[in-house]
């Protein structure tokens, strides 16, 4: 129900946010470190701001888990996946959602943002598909797991990724 800020070297907690009705499963931190996103059972994204530990936005869009959330380049927006086959980009100085796809798959595990944020790779059954956040269009998918692919995350120059998988 909660998403904790904690010292690596210290070990010990610096902030706590709290907002979620059940479980989080999801959670993700901006590049400069000001704000953290989280996803949820209760179906919703949570956007927070770190030095006050309020949230700013409740994203609803969900029907179930979140399974997956990650800040798009810039950090105004964000992407969040599910366990209902949604994706879904956020404008995060809005709180709206500005587009949403389902591909041909049952559940999103993972979805990771290239650097420059021009492309998402989306972990959803025994696929990975490329979609382009801003156009809402799938650019390709890359198969090659025998079973279900769990987490994916693109390389730091972006020209590479790396998945991972039950198989």
């Amino acid at each position: 129900r909660s998403l904790r800020l904690a010292e690596v070297v210290g070990k010990r907690d610096l902030k706590r946010f709290v907002g979620h009705q059940s479980s989080v499963w999801a959670s993700a931190l901006s590049s400069e470190g000001k704000w953290a996103l989280s996803g949820g059972m209760d179906g919703s994204v949570r956007y927070w701001s770190v030095e006050t530990t309020q949230q700013k936005w409740k994203l609803d869009g969900h029907n179930g888990l979140v399974t997956t959330v990650a800040f798009v380049a810039e950090g105004d927006q964000a992407i969040s996946g599910g366990l209902d086959g949604f994706v879904i980009l956020w404008d995060l100085q809005t709180g709206k959602e500005i587009r949403r796809w389902r591909g041909p798959m049952k559940y999103v595990h993972s979805v990771a943002v290239s650097p420059n944020g021009t492309n998402v790779l989306i972990a959803a059954d025994r696929k990975i598909w490329e979609w382009n956040p801003q156009t809402g269009k799938a650019v390709r998918s890359y198969e090659g797991h025998t079973s279900s692919v769990t987490c994916v995350a693109f390389a730091p120059g972006g020209k590479s990724f790396v998945s991972g998988s039950d198989d």
